[in-house]
């Protein structure tokens, strides 16, 4: 990457600490007690396959795969393939981490025909495997990779130029009718739509804005870009005149292809939220530019450029976008947020190249040299 920011997030993330076997063992057995619980009529109920893919255990979350077979009734065999999904075991990602958010927002948006696997039971109480966590359909599709580049390899890379718009547009229209469906009508306590008459964007600014003071205080040293990014956004507050429920991370990354190459899955909601649409907009813009332009190289041939994703978001909600510089400005302040804290992990002194400094990292990285650009600092 320009300006020695090495390694990039999604990167990183790949690099975190398996599962123990004994881990898996002890996961294993309790998710066994649990199900039994919950199918009470099957027979020789058992889990095989159990993966952790990447290790297993990512930054954000742990996340781990199984068949789940056994003998209906009738005497029939039956297999599901199921994700397990926990918080993350390591120091958090984020300030404050729901599960209940994760698994209630799918329940949702499946009632409205939004292609995500089906939630199937949340279980917060820590005893049954050491930890909350809940499960879930696995559904079949291929995730375009975050390292290398989906720009540089990976199904996307192998496609045709019109195979890469349709994929591309598939994320966009996926996108939109997320935001299409009417907040009011979805029943999610687990989302604050307004406080103290506090708007969806102001409240947005406010979480991220206590994620800095968060950062600070463990880092114990200042980050001046994102101080200044954030005295920006603050004055430059608007009112959205559109409220949805927004994917917080829309990127490519958290889409399931299908063999079609049609969106066959939409995945990861800890970054949901109410607010202006527009946001999920500009951070699927920032990321995507951090995985081509970041890089310096150009975007393949047939990837939707940023005023054509504009227009076919605009055509597919039927609304004109209006603040998408403010959204950029705040993309570029989250993700510098979550950069910065993963470069402050632990592990980085032995993951980063000899003689890099984490630290500089967390202060200079791709997306702050992004912010220092988009607002001349």
């Amino acid at each position: 990457m320009p300006g020695g920011t090495g390694l990039n997030s999604q990167e990183i993330e790949m690099t975190a600490r398996s599962l123990s076997a004994t881990e898996q063992a002890r996961i294993t057995e309790g998710l066994e007690a649990f199900l039994k619980t919950r199918l009470p009529d099957a027979g020789n109920l058992h889990i095989s396959a159990f993966s952790s893919p990447g290790g297993g255990l990512g930054f954000s979350n742990v996340t781990c795969f199984f068949d789940l077979d056994w003998q209906a009734p009738d005497g029939q065999p039956r297999k599901r393939r199921l994700v397990l999904r926990c918080p993350p075991r390591s120091e958090p990602l984020f300030p404050d981490y729901c599960l209940a958010k994760q698994f209630r927002i799918p329940v949702e948006l499946k009632a409205h025909s939004i292609p995500v696997p089906e939630p199937l039971w949340l279980e917060e109480d820590p005893a049954i495997i050491g930890t909350p966590f809940f499960l879930m359909e696995r559904l079949d599709g291929a995730v375009l990779p975050d390292m290398p580049s989906y720009h540089t390899a990976g199904p996307y890379y192998d496609a045709s130029p019109d195979i890469r718009e349709k994929m591309w547009f598939g994320l966009v229209d996926v996108m939109a009718r997320i935001h299409n469906i009417d907040w009011k009508s979805l029943d999610m306590d687990v989302l604050v739509t307004a406080r103290d008459g506090r708007h969806g964007t102001e409240l947005q600014l406010d979480y991220w804005e206590n994620y800095l003071a968060w950062l600070k205080a463990a880092a114990g040293y200042p980050f001046p870009v994102l101080e200044s990014a954030l005295a920006w956004l603050r004055g430059n507050l608007y009112v959205p005149e559109y409220l949805a429920l927004c994917w917080g991370d829309a990127r490519v990354g958290n889409v399931l292809y299908g063999a079609d190459c049609s969106v066959a899955g939409v995945l990861d909601w800890e970054m949901a939220f109410f607010g202006d649409p527009e946001a999920d907009l500009a951070w699927c813009l920032f990321l995507d530019w951090e995985t081509w332009g970041g890089a310096g190289i150009d975007p393949l041939p047939g990837h939707p450029g940023k005023e054509a994703t504009i227009r076919r978001y605009e055509a597919q909600t039927g609304r004109k976008v209006k603040n998408l510089f403010f959204n950029e400005v705040l993309a570029g302040f989250k993700h510098g947020l979550i950069m910065a804290t993963i470069f402050r992990r632990p592990e980085m002194t032995r993951l980063l190249p000899t003689g890099v400094d984490p630290n500089e990292l967390a202060l200079n990285n791709i997306a702050s040299l992004r912010l220092k650009s988009l607002l001349n600092l």
